[in-house]
Formats: structure tokens, C-alpha cells, sequence
């Protein structure tokens, strides 16, 4: 008799025990949805940046690398039509950590509480990256975004149309993970390359570089520019915003 009580009390612990909220916020998703779900724009328009970038997506391999793992992709999607021979490598976070001087890239990526890398350093790694693998004409434009006004907004959108116009450029988003997925766990600054601009949707196609628990996934432009503006520095000032890289 006592057994079955204990086990009954042991039940009705578990059961009272919180259920996991939902990966992307109450809704169960992002703001607009995952891009397995909504695949209307890459099927029905060019997406140069998407099939640029895919081939070379890969998620972080280190717990706080998303910067390099986003730089990788897109300096591969860059390099796109370089005739490589069978002893040439594909760029990798490991490879591009190492090309760069520790000091400046991998040591700040470190331990369980890493110096991590803000918006201006992530520009100026990514132009010493772009050096060391022979982009030496290639431009880096770094794009802060220090509120989410409608100027803003619209001068973000403006970027987004441009960048979507050809293969030649790519954008690295720099923001609080947590304002895209609605989980609050990941209230921190994270980097993923835009996949794709959805113009006539205003949607930003995310390739979420937290590939353990995220896919890629669409946010409207709305919140994106909420999830840029709302990243700041222990100092207080805007760190969230945009990298833009643009061959000629």
C-alpha cells in the first residue's frame, strides 16, 4: 500500500513539473514561419544570396562561434567561382580561426564566457579575412542599427533590396537571438547570414547559425530591425546591425 502511494505522489510530482515552452515562443514559431513551411519566395523568384549561400550553410561548431561560422559561409558563397583543384579546401570555422591572429578572432570566442566579438571587430576581421583569402577588392560595410524608427527601418530595407538584387554581395546580421525565435533563453547577440529579402512579404529569410536547436526560418522586416536595434554593449550603446560584403 505504501509503494503504490509513494508512486502516485511521485506521479502527480511529474505531472505538476512545467512543460518545455514551445522552441519558437508562444506561437510555436517565428514571426512569420520556418522556411520549410513557407518556401513561396525561393521557388518563385532567383534568391541569388540563398543559392549562393546554401551550398556552404553550416551551423556553429563551438558554443559561442556563431560569427565565425556565419563569416565561413559566406566568404565560401564569395568565393563561389574560384576553379578549385582536388587539393583545395572549402573554408570552415576551424580553417578560418586559424588564418586569422588568435588575438583577434579565436581567443575571443573562448570558454564559457568569451570576450565575444562586437559589430566594428566582426567588420574588421571580416576585411583581414577577406585579405587572407585573396578578396583583397572587396568591400566591408559595417551598418549599425541604433533604434528601430521607421527611418531606420527604412534604410535597413534599402540595404535588403539592394542585396538581394545578385550574388555579388552578402549580409551578416548581427542580433538578440531571442527577439526572432521568442524563446528568452537566447537573450543574447548572436550572427547569421541573411539568406534572402522577400520584398513584396517584407520578410528576412534568416540562416540561423544555432543549428542545434534552430532551422532557417523567415522574421518580418519589423521585427528583424527590433532584433538589430535592440542588441547594445555593456557600455550601453548600439551593437547590433548589419555587415554588408560586396565584390565588384
Amino acid at each position: 500500500m505504501k509503494t503504490m502511494i509513494l508512486a502516485a505522489a511521485l506521479l502527480s510530482s511529474f505531472a505538476g513539473a512545467a512543460d518545455p515552452a514551445p522552441k519558437y515562443g508562444p506561437s510555436g514559431r517565428p514571426a512569420a514561419s520556418l522556411l520549410k513551411r513557407e518556401r513561396t519566395f525561393i521557388k518563385e523568384s532567383p534568391a541569388p544570396d540563398f543559392w549562393a549561400l546554401i551550398p556552404y550553410y553550416e551551423g556553429m561548431r563551438g558554443g559561442h562561434s556563431a560569427s565565425a561560422a556565419a563569416m565561413a559561409a559566406v566568404l565560401n558563397a564569395l568565393r563561389q567561382e574560384t576553379d578549385y583543384t582536388s587539393a583545395d579546401e572549402l573554408i570552415t570555422e576551424e580553417s578560418l580561426l586559424k588564418k586569422i591572429p588568435a588575438k583577434d578572432f579565436a581567443d575571443r570566442l573562448k570558454g564559457e564566457k568569451p570576450a565575444g566579438i562586437g559589430l566594428a571587430q566582426f567588420g574588421a576581421v571580416f576585411q583581414s579575412a577577406l585579405r587572407a583569402y585573396g578578396l583583397k577588392n572587396t568591400s566591408v560595410k559595417v551598418v549599425t542599427a541604433s533604434d528601430s524608427h521607421p527611418e531606420t527601418a527604412a534604410a535597413i530595407r534599402k540595404i535588403l533590396v539592394e542585396n538581394e538584387a545578385g550574388d555579388k554581395n552578402q549580409i551578416v546580421a548581427r542580433y538578440i537571438q531571442s527577439a526572432f525565435t521568442g524563446d528568452p533563453e537566447g537573450a543574447v547577440g548572436t550572427y547569421s547570414a541573411v539568406g534572402a529579402f522577400d520584398a513584396a512579404r517584407d520578410r528576412v529569410l534568416i540562416l540561423e547559425t544555432d543549428r542545434k536547436y534552430y532551422e532557417p526560418y523567415w522574421v518580418s522586416l519589423e521585427t528583424f530591425v527590433k532584433g538589430l536595434a535592440g542588441l547594445k554593449d555593456k557600455a550601453g550603446k548600439a551593437d547590433g546591425g548589419l555587415v554588408v560584403v560586396a565584390k565588384p
